[in-house]
């Protein structure tokens, strides 16, 4: 008898691990993108249906507060899964945290959703403000980089070394003209889905500054 008392104790032991490992229980909340940093206060979106991808389980819906929780048997902590979350006239905006690994749930997965027009709307608003705060930048260096060549100029031996790298790097500015919109178009990519309620004060400031001084140039259009 004596010979299976420590696999008797060992299996003892290890039984929390196995189960701790076959039980994950996911928290999430579905806000209203950037509804605190308009309006200053966050709103929740109430009644939107998540799903967890695999396995297949039965739809939550979110509460008033946003609130969602699965608790999902015989899943290991290091399983990659994909949420679904779906509301009429709704779209998810930071589609990166639907894709999600269980052992990441200590948390809770934070989510914002927002109507297409809106989402549309943010979009065009921070590709114009970046494409015209693109443009005047490259003009001010294309300026400042002409005038110090004309400077130059007066003296082309004395400058020489000087004069070709200018010339070099005015004319790879130049070259970036045409690439203008597609950067614009890609920071707007990466900014939009960003939401500002879960950034820093800091973040926010220099946000609403970037906004205000580029939408008075737009005005001025």
């Amino acid at each position: 008898m004596a010979k299976f008392i420590p696999k008797l104790l060992s299996f003892f032991l290890c039984l929390p691990l196995a189960l701790s490992a076959q039980q994950t229980t996911i928290s999430g909340i579905v806000s209203v993108h950037n509804s605190e940093y308009e309006t200053g206060k966050r709103q929740y979106v109430q009644d939107a249906q998540v799903e967890y991808g695999s396995p297949k389980t039965n739809p939550q819906s979110t509460d008033a507060q946003g609130n969602f929780t699965f608790t999902l048997p015989n899943v290991s902590q290091k399983t990659n899964t994909q949420l679904i979350v779906k509301k009429e006239s709704w779209q998810v905006v930071n589609i990166d945290a639907l894709s999600i690994a269980a052992a990441t749930q200590q948390g809770v997965v934070r989510m914002a959703m927002a109507q297409p027009e809106k989402i549309a709307e943010y979009h065009r608003q921070i590709y114009y403000i970046s494409n015209a705060e693109i443009k005047k930048n490259l003009t001010a260096l294309l300026k400042q980089k002409s005038d110090t060549i004309k400077t130059l100029l007066n003296d082309k031996q004395k400058n020489a070394n000087v004069l070709s790298t200018l010339q070099i790097e005015y004319y790879k500015l130049h070259e970036f003209i045409p690439n203008i919109e597609a950067a614009a178009k890609d920071f707007a990519q990466h900014y939009a889905p960003i939401n500002l309620d879960d950034t820093t004060p800091l973040y926010q400031t220099a946000f609403r500054h970037f906004q205000k001084a580029s939408l008075i140039k737009l005005c001025k259009c």
